[in-house]
């Protein structure tokens, strides 16, 4: 069991006994990158993930809520997860005494897998190549994954964060193997959207998450297990409201979990002198959405 007070066990099914496979990393976006390691790490019979929460490095947006990257793992068939709050004084330890104290003494680890990319330590400054030497003195065996590329561009969750605001969603979805989309529960807006005549369902992201810059996008929009296109609204300011108009439903859907997927940007956000002009122009894009 683990005895350090603020690394949390998430056992999401029973553990079995036998020595421990671990792949640690972030996992942000659970990338194709990180299907790799997932791969690697599921060939052994007893595995876990050994990832963090919020992310070591202050202040950086995340591809997907910390909540959703368990969710991902688990359909990828992982069944149990260590998470490392970022308080925690495991993250000043050396690799040295990281390998004794963590993987050899409280979790017991015989495998660890690992991105090539891979830095432990306080300052960061031991790689995947070290920390492989480090491990091997004490019987612990590193399989490094070799980093991915995605059209000549090498694959991260770094490089996906700058893709998501510079809305390049056709790349994003070769490197996720999945569409990018935002899930959030639908609020009550002002209510402007609807007495234009373009009804909207309204999710505030989790404040965490990378989010596209500001515009409208063409989407797809998931609730109840369906579909439907739709067009998406993401304005300016400090609180952001993702808006989402889908053409031909009029029903009410406050209070339900939806998710939008996004396809493209369709364009900047404008400033209209009347509200028949705003009208023409949701029109239009509507219009120009499907």
């Amino acid at each position: 069991m683990i005895s350090s007070g603020s690394m949390h066990k998430l056992c999401l099914n029973k553990s079995k006994k036998g020595p421990l496979a671990l792949a640690i990393g972030i996992f942000d976006g659970v990338h194709l990158g990180h299907s790799d390691v997932i791969k690697e790490l599921k060939k052994h019979d007893n595995n876990a993930i050994f990832t963090f929460n919020p992310h070591p490095r202050p202040n950086t947006k995340l591809v997907v809520p910390f909540s959703e990257r368990i969710s991902l793992l688990r359909k990828m068939g992982i069944g149990k997860a260590y998470a490392v709050d970022t308080e925690d004084h495991i993250l000043g330890m050396s690799a040295s005494e990281f390998i004794e104290t963590v993987l050899i003494k409280t979790i017991k680890a015989s495998d660890i897998i690992v991105g090539e990319d891979f830095k432990l330590g306080k300052n960061r400054d031991t790689d995947a190549i070290t920390f492989k030497k480090l491990c091997k003195e004490h019987g612990i065996n590193v399989t490094i994954i070799k980093d991915l590329k995605i059209d000549g561009v090498k694959l991260s969750s770094t490089r996906i964060r700058e893709l998501i605001i510079g809305a390049d969603f056709n790349l994003i979805e070769k490197m996720l193997g999945r569409r990018y989309s935002i899930k959030g529960i639908v609020t009550s807006g002002k209510g402007f959207g609807a007495k234009l005549g373009f009804r909207t369902a309204n999710i505030i992201p989790h404040r965490e998450m990378a989010i596209p810059s500001s515009g409208v996008y063409s989407t797809i929009t998931k609730f109840n297990g369906t579909e439907h296109k739709s067009v998406c609204f993401i304005g300016e300011g400090p609180k952001v409201v993702v808006e989402t108009h889908i053409p031909g439903i009029n029903i009410n859907l406050y209070g339900k979990k939806i998710e939008i997927l996004f396809l493209r940007k369709m364009r900047e956000v404008k400033r209209f002198k009347t509200a028949e002009e705003l009208s023409k122009a949701i029109a239009e894009d509507i219009k120009n959405s499907v």
